[in-house]
């Protein structure tokens, strides 16, 4: 009677255990609660914990990759993706991730590369065209550049971001009217840019709009010191 009761506690006392284990997805859900509170560093031990159970998990890879860019090892993060794209190379935001990576090391072409195939998995990405248009415009590719802007904001016209640099394009480009009217439109949806009211400061200067000029300038310094 004795061993009889003592293997049932032994037998309860294993049952908490096993409940307790933590399996992959566990991990996975733990470190997305940490990155959206920027914990960067407990998520990423969190992830790690995930792929040590399945080393075959691509979100787990890709959250991996997130936590790194949020730490700024861009290197690292790029290795993350690589790895994601491995297991599932159709993942068109996995892509567009890899970019911005790309981007962080200096590595322009490749992530042109990287933009392109988001772009060629996920036509409608607003995100991704935009970030194509970008890489066009540091390798000078600006007409290009402008007509990945263009297709950029017919996704999505409500990005001011998006309207800033296609203005940085059309100047580019000596088209100065055109560029004023896409500053305009990024300041419509958020006046508090100050880039944008300094690059607008350049270009009115540059037209020998001096009031309007110094207005913007003016602007922009206001905006910079908040």
């Amino acid at each position: 009677m004795k061993l009889a009761l003592s293997v049932f506690i032994i037998m309860l006392a294993l049952i908490p255990s096993l409940q307790c284990q933590e399996t992959a997805e566990d991990w996975l859900v733990n470190g997305t609660t940490l990155v959206s509170q920027a914990r960067y560093n407990e998520s990423l031990k969190a992830f790690d914990q995930a792929i040590s159970l399945d080393s075959n998990y691509t979100l787990a890879w890709v959250s991996k990759g997130v936590a790194l860019s949020g730490l700024g090892r861009c290197e690292e993060a790029r290795e993350a993706y690589e790895v994601a794209l491995r297991l599932n190379p159709e993942f068109a935001s996995v892509w567009l991730n890899l970019g911005i990576a790309l981007d962080c090391l200096g590595r322009q072409e490749e992530a042109l590369e990287a933009y392109e195939e988001a772009v060629r998995l996920d036509f409608f990405n607003a995100d991704a065209w935009s970030r194509k248009a970008y890489s066009l415009a540091i390798l000078g590719r600006y007409n290009e550049s402008l007509e990945a802007f263009e297709e950029a904001l017919s996704l999505d016209s409500g990005n001011p971001e998006t309207w800033g640099n296609k203005g940085n394009v059309l100047v580019a480009l000596g088209r100065y009217d055109e560029a004023l009217k896409a500053y305009d439109e990024a300041l419509k949806l958020d006046p508090k840019i100050a880039g944008v009211w300094y690059n607008r400061g350049l270009v009115l200067r540059g037209l020998e709009r001096t009031v309007e000029a110094q207005a913007a300038f003016a602007r922009a310094e206001e905006l910079q010191s908040k």
